[in-house]
């Protein structure tokens, strides 16, 4: 690179990427996958570092490899002369000014992260509050980036998405969006005098401008970074020279009448010979390798009033030619993708729901494989208009596999799928009617008895709480021949209501049954009043902990009872390491504990294992006065293990 640039111009070139107090310097980095890249909410791609702007788009991320100027950034305007934008420039020289767009009120950059490793950013900016600009524009800015860890596919571009609102009361007509980009491949050292000398060319294929490094007096960077138009009628593409022969500025590159010519008459800057709109259109016109600048719009748009419009870019690199351009073909199937389908089994059939793709679509198309078969069909309406469908025509049992492709809003296909989904229909079980309950004849735990299944089910759910009302806490999965389930978890003091659900073969929880007394209807409780008269057990068969969960937030003690009367408890946590020992020496069978380990430390979130062990003399012996006690190797003790949860 050795374009040189004017020894006064090298001061007002550093003066240009100083910091702008107009401006705030608000920015979010997107560092998810392979590419890092900083946007803001005023319609520029700066980056922020030094205390000022800076070059922006690091590719591949930690290179320190920059390759998208400062200055390039978000046109919305009409044909004649009025353009909103980041920057703007005067003839008095090269110092930048602020231009029309400014954040709202609520518009400063904020991220909003997915499970799945994709990163989006929002931000919200307007033209309306700049005296003297004729258009109300409202811009919704949502970028996107994926991980490289989870989508290797999609790391390499970030996704833009412009949302234009007309807020006022008139529509606006002839309206362009443009993403007017600086790449500098080759590489620039303004300090040193040397400016980026590459080519600029189109991909039709892709609606891409794309730059290379086209220096021959060094090594080439084989990096290839391009613009592309993922949704939105093409208007035009255009290739300008960002700097003149003496290496300056053009300014003519920040005059409004001339942003409007390069984003509305696509062949302007060949007709004036000025630029071109490939490499194609430079070579005949005997432009060499230069600092160029890219001018992509879609357009003309008719904004109503109130209403909306969106454009969809994407910024791209690649390691060479044939891999941005597979870069750019992975941008345009992601952003018109559903990001995640869902099928649930409803009753009569499946209900199949998917989340909108980015860009603007005029409707999905829903793909439908069943069990034996190879080939994916078509099912429902040639084009569905909303992202939920439901599937009745399906027989339990079978196997059934769903995929989502959007249309374009030609309602041409895109071939865009989404993820497969799959599920087996069955029926949904009625709730189940009939369970009854009571207290056992020593009073220490509660009897239900469930209803003898009407339908082919697998299996009940029995919930419990102390309201009778949502929300229930499911206590236990039994098979559907249950007639009796045991409820040894309760304590004295305390209201129980119960209900139960019943699941199909698939798994599908049915609606939820309380437990009602039969003559008014409504929900009835069990109650332990007065607590038994406690005295020692025998064996520990019958050791319970109460409360289970025990709730940091709600309880205050454990109880272990059932127990003999002399018994050894140990605590382990999830790890199996031993946490406490209690001992218990009682005729009573229950011991209380207040959750603390043998440090004082109160008990943390978790599961829990106790196990207990008796210490006293003979399980199987009750001794007379000439029996003799059996070797210590001989006795059978008495043991129980089990465990308990915390909660917060």
């Amino acid at each position: 690179m050795n374009m040189k640039i004017p020894k006064p111009m090298i001061l007002l070139l550093i003066l240009a990427a100083m910091p702008i107090l107009s401006v705030a310097d608000k920015a979010f980095r997107h560092v998810s996958g392979n590419v890092d890249v900083s946007v803001t909410d005023f319609g520029s791609f700066t980056a922020f570092r030094g205390g000022g702007f800076a070059d922006n788009f690091e590719y591949p991320k930690g290179s320190g490899k920059y390759y998208l100027q400062q200055f390039s950034e978000i046109w919305i305007g009409d044909a004649k002369g009025n353009v909103a934008t980041a920057w703007n420039l005067t003839n008095k020289g090269v110092a930048p000014l602020s231009g029309n767009w400014r954040t709202t009120d609520t518009g400063e950059v904020t991220l909003d992260p997915k499970p799945d490793g994709r990163q989006i950013v929002n931000a919200q900016y307007d033209s309306h509050r700049i005296k003297g600009f004729p258009l109300d524009l409202l811009v919704d800015q949502q970028s996107f980036s994926w991980s490289t860890k989870n989508h290797p596919e999609y790391d390499d571009f970030l996704i833009l998405k412009l949302t234009i609102t007309n807020p006022g009361a008139v529509n606006l007509k002839g309206i362009y969006v443009a993403l007017s980009t600086n790449w500098n491949v080759d590489g620039e050292d303004i300090k040193a005098g040397q400016l980026s000398t590459d080519m600029m060319d189109w991909d039709e294929e892709n609606h891409m401008l794309f730059a290379f490094d086209a220096d021959s007096k060094d090594k080439r960077d084989p990096v290839h970074v391009g613009t592309a138009l993922i949704s939105g009628n093409l208007a035009a593409h255009q290739i300008y020279t960002f700097r003149n022969i003496k290496g300056q500025v053009d300014v003519g590159v920040f005059n409004d009448a001339n942003r409007s010519l390069f984003m509305s008459n696509p062949n302007f800057l060949v007709a004036k010979r000025i630029g071109g709109r490939s490499r194609a259109d430079l070579v005949k016109l005997k432009f060499p390798p230069w600092d160029y600048m890219g001018i992509l719009s879609s357009g003309p748009h008719t904004i109503r009033a109130g209403k909306s419009i969106s454009v969809t870019f994407a910024l791209v690199a690649g390691k060479s030619l044939p891999d941005l351009k597979q870069n750019t073909s992975n941008a345009k199937q992601i952003a018109y993708a559903s990001p995640s389908i869902t099928a649930k089994v409803v009753k009569g059939g499946v209900k199949i729901g998917w989340e909108k793709p980015i860009s603007f679509v005029g409707g999905y198309q829903l793909f439908r494989r069943i069990e034996g078969e190879e080939e994916f069909e078509q099912i429902g309406p040639r084009i569905i208009e909303g992202a939920v469908f439901p599937d009745t025509d399906v027989q339990y049992g079978i196997e059934y596999t769903y995929k989502v492709a959007a249309v374009d809003y030609k309602g041409t296909p895109t071939e865009s799928y989404s993820q497969e989904v799959t599920v087996i229909p069955d029926f949904i079980p009625d709730p189940p009617v009939g369970m009854t309950g009571e207290a056992t004849a020593n009073g220490d735990r509660f009897l239900l008895r469930l209803p003898k299944p009407i339908q082919k089910i697998s299996g009940y759910i029995i919930y419990r709480n102390h309201t009778g009302e949502p929300p229930w806490t499911p206590i236990a999965k039994v098979k559907p021949d249950t007639t009796n389930f045991t409820d040894v978890n309760i304590y004295p003091d305390h209201q129980y209501f119960y209900a139960l659900a019943a699941t199909n073969q698939s798994g599908d929880i049915g609606d939820i049954a309380v437990m009602v007394n039969p003559e008014t209807e409504e929900p009835v409780s069990l109650e332990i009043i007065e607590a038994p008269i406690p005295s020692a057990k025998l064996d520990l068969q019958k050791v319970i902990v109460y409360p289970n969960p025990f709730q940091i937030s709600r309880h205050q003690t454990m109880i272990f009872d059932n127990l003999t009367a002399r018994a050894m408890i140990y605590i382990y946590d999830g790890s199996g390491t031993l946490i406490q020992q209690l001992e218990h020496i009682d005729k009573s069978p229950g011991l209380e504990w207040d959750l603390k380990n043998q440090d004082g430390e109160s008990l943390s979130a978790g599961v829990y294992i106790y196990y207990v062990e008796d210490i006293g003399s003979v399980k199987t012996h009750n001794l007379v006065k000439e029996e003799q006690l059996p070797h210590p190797w001989e006795i059978e003790k008495l043991k129980h293990t089990g465990k308990f949860a915390v909660i917060n």
